[in-house]
């Protein structure tokens, strides 16, 4: 890496047509002119369900974003896998009959070395809240199974519904197609005019999406009716369409959980204007009051901060800093970016340690080669092992480097000292900035002296405050 890759990106303070807020800024006004939220096929609002997506997809087009460094399996072999996992369980889970529950949780998948808190995540208790005497916990991959604390609660792997959905979804997509293509037509037509650019995704991908989402819907819908519980828990509500759409046809009120950052310019949670949002959850539950201003989000959900004991129990174990050791945050679609640069950071800095962390849903191996293979390796640069504790290794840093991440936040509040790289992204991070929480490096030159200089975050607090005594007698009296 030279130099200039630290210069600074487009962004909410110096927009033009290449940073990531001039895209949000597109995608919003795309949206609003042709009423995309209210569009449907087969009584489907197929935008929500592709919003996210298509915007990260275009920022990998124009090079803003890198695309996911995890393992991916082959179309084929992922249908296999669903075939068989949904046979094997789909129809027992189906029949079962849970007696008398008081809420349905879907945990999303934690790694990354956070086992002793994965569960619930953050530290938000749901398993031990007074109000929650049995509680349904539907769990996607089994690192969830050695996790749940509390006997009384029921746990099943529910990887079978999202399976069996996507199997019977890539049979019946064809159905789908003909009134897709008519709104892909308009929709691209828009992009090319707007953007110069096509939209990410054709026809076909668009009506697979919407099959796959209703096959889903049916039978989560099947199964949250049987369960007849009050409230469906989820986290990363903008990956959950299929649920929230099921728990709502189920008469069940949905929170969920918050699991990372909130921005103006992330689409998960951000509508401006506050639309009526299709298969938004009715509440957002919150860590911190910081939260609940960060984006607006759809006019059909509610905020609420409950807090999170998740910072105090790291805390009851102690902080003792590792002097000079600068632990690297990454977020997977800015990773090699980020990576490259804190190589070369380190050569200019030899008297610090760099410990580089990458995000859970990015190969830590791919980074160990990278590192490995580079003509000039810095000894003071290592890549942390997923089962180095992420939380442990915040705890001991004297400085975090990163963009955005919600482990960054997690850092401020054990006390170590930021600096914020501008590479794509860094606009999550301009009210931290304006606080002067953090620091912005302009250029690699400056990284020896904002090592020693980078400030602390004055009230972490408003990220993660205490948690209320019961979040069940929150949401009713709200």
């Amino acid at each position: 890496m030279n130099q200039s890759l630290l210069q600074p990106q487009a962004g909410s303070k110096c927009a033009d047509r290449s940073g990531l807020a001039w895209f949000c800024e597109a995608f919003w006004r795309i949206e609003t002119d042709l009423s995309l939220l209210t569009r449907s096929v087969g009584s489907v609002h197929y935008w929500p369900l592709l919003r996210l997506e298509a915007l990260n997809k275009l920022l990998e087009r124009v090079r803003l974003y890198a695309p996911l460094r995890g393992a991916n399996a082959g179309l084929a072999a992922k249908l296999s896998r669903h075939f068989m996992d949904a046979a094997a369980d789909a129809p027992r889970l189906l029949l079962e009959r849970f007696g008398k529950l008081d809420g349905i949780y879907l945990p999303n998948r934690v790694g990354g070395g956070r086992d002793h808190f994965d569960f619930p995540l953050h530290g938000v208790g749901l398993d031990r809240d007074p109000g929650i005497e049995r509680l349904l916990i539907l769990y996607r991959t089994s690192t969830h199974n050695r996790s749940f604390p509390a006997t009384r609660h029921v746990a099943r792997r529910l990887t079978s519904f999202v399976d069996a959905g996507t199997v019977i979804g890539h049979a019946t997509a064809g159905r789908f197609l003909g009134p897709m293509i008519e709104e892909h037509r308009r929709i691209n037509a828009r992009f090319r005019s707007e953007l110069g650019m096509d939209f990410p995704f054709d026809a076909r991908h668009m009506a697979r999406t919407v099959a796959i989402f209703s096959a889903q819907r049916r039978l989560m819908a099947g199964l949250l009716t049987r369960a007849q519980a009050p409230r469906l828990f989820v986290e990363v509500g903008y990956c959950m369409a299929p649920w929230i759409a099921a728990a709502k046809d189920a008469g069940m009120e949905v929170c969920e959980i918050q699991h990372g950052l909130i921005t103006r310019y992330h689409l998960g949670y951000s509508y401006p204007g506050r639309p009526v949002v299709p298969y938004a959850p009715d509440r957002l539950l919150l860590f911190g009051p910081y939260w609940e201003k960060a984006a607006e989000l759809p006019g059909n959900t509610r905020a609420s901060v409950i807090g999170s004991s998740y910072l105090d129990n790291y805390k009851a174990a102690g902080i003792t800093k590792t002097a000079r050791l600068a632990v690297v945050i990454s977020q997977g679609v800015i990773g090699p970016a980020l990576f490259d640069a804190v190589a070369t950071i380190a050569g200019r800095a030899p008297e610090w340690q760099f410990c580089f962390r990458a995000h859970p849903g990015e190969s830590t191996a791919a980074y160990a080669e990278m590192l490995s293979q580079r003509s000039e390796q810095p000894a003071n640069m290592t890549v942390s092992p997923p089962s180095e504790d992420f939380s442990t290794l915040l705890r001991r840093a004297e400085v975090q480097i990163g963009v955005f991440s919600t482990g960054l936040f997690e850092g401020m509040g054990f006390g170590t000292r930021t600096i914020l790289l501008p590479l794509p992204g860094i606009e999550y991070m301009d009210e931290v900035l304006d606080r002067g929480e953090a620091v912005l490096a302009r250029d690699a030159s400056e990284i020896p002296a904002l090592l020693e200089t980078a400030p602390t975050c004055r009230d972490p607090a408003k990220y993660y405050s205490a948690p209320v005594p019961s979040i069940t007698a929150a949401l009713s009296r709200a």
